[in-house]
């Protein structure tokens, strides 16, 4: 975790780790343009999610049992 002016960030590897999600999925749904706010540090092609967003993200698209 990176913490930068006071905002906490994630790597993929710690959000798959966190969530369960493999390190791909979360490349497909960032290509496709359907998943959670990232930053892409430029000079190095890191991204990173800020984990507030993330987890506001994936609570906003849970799905009740029908």
């Amino acid at each position: 975790m990176i913490e930068i002016n006071g905002v906490q960030y994630i790597s993929d590897k710690e959000a798959s780790e966190k969530f369960g999600y493999s390190q791909s999925w979360f490349q497909k749904v960032r290509y496709e343009g359907n998943g959670p706010k990232y930053v892409r540090i430029k000079n190095k092609g890191k991204v990173l999610y800020p984990l507030k967003d993330l987890n506001e993200w994936f609570c906003s698209n849970l799905k009740e049992r029908d």
